[in-house]
């Protein structure tokens, strides 16, 4: 005898279909969510590896820009207590500043923070006294440090952060200070990397002093 199966509800219909339906939608789900995840992984390798070719890029332009600062400290030690300074060194600004992308301007300037030499002659006799960077050099700044100011606008009206390090006299105290003002993109990618959190400028210990 043949026995046929009763055809099923039509709720019972329904059930079944609901239940397929929120299986494929939980697999669908699972899915995404695993994509999502493989996703934010790559591109969080790869913002990593930007991160750290810009991080390496810019601690290279900062040691080139502290070993052009620490040679022309130790040619201004050099001068003693000579009151200007010669066009040879003038020249050597110029020189590095060119040199270097990152930098905009090179300056010399007494403890009192009077710029004596600079690669924009309109700067040549400006008293800089307020500014926080010479304050620091002048007053708390060792010839083995070299000292990052935070970012201020400067006398054209530009944004730039500043590079400093100081020639002591005999008696331990600044005599001369020597600064490089950063060109702006140099600036922002500094102060997104290095400065983020600070409130002033920051210093660092070189290892050979001027």
């Amino acid at each position: 005898m043949i026995v046929f199966a009763k055809p099923l509800g039509l709720r019972a219909q329904w059930a079944g279909l609901l239940l397929a339906l929120t299986m494929l939608g939980m697999a669908l789900a699972v899915s995404l969510a695993l994509m999502r995840a493989h996703l934010l992984r790559v591109e969080e390798a790869r913002l990593a590896a930007q991160a750290s070719t810009i991080e390496a890029n810019l601690q290279r332009q900062l040691q080139g820009v502290n070993a052009a600062l620490a040679a022309v400290a130790h040619d201004l030690k050099g001068l003693g207590h000579r009151p200007d300074v010669p066009a040879a060194l003038t020249r050597q600004l110029e020189a590095l500043s060119e040199a270097m992308p990152g930098v905009r301007t090179m300056l010399v300037l007494d403890a009192a923070g009077r710029v004596l030499a600079s690669t924009r002659a309109d700067l040549i006799g400006q008293d800089l006294s307020e500014r926080e960077y010479v304050q620091v050099a002048a007053q708390s700044l060792s010839p083995d440090e070299l000292y990052l100011s935070s970012p201020f606008r400067t006398v054209f009206g530009l944004f730039t952060m500043v590079l400093v390090r100081v020639v002591h006299d005999e008696h331990g105290k600044t005599h001369r200070i020597v600064a490089a003002s950063l060109a702006p993109d140099f600036s922002r990618c500094c102060w997104h990397r290095c400065c983020t959190t600070m409130t002033s400028g920051r210093r660092w210990h070189t290892r050979t002093g001027c």
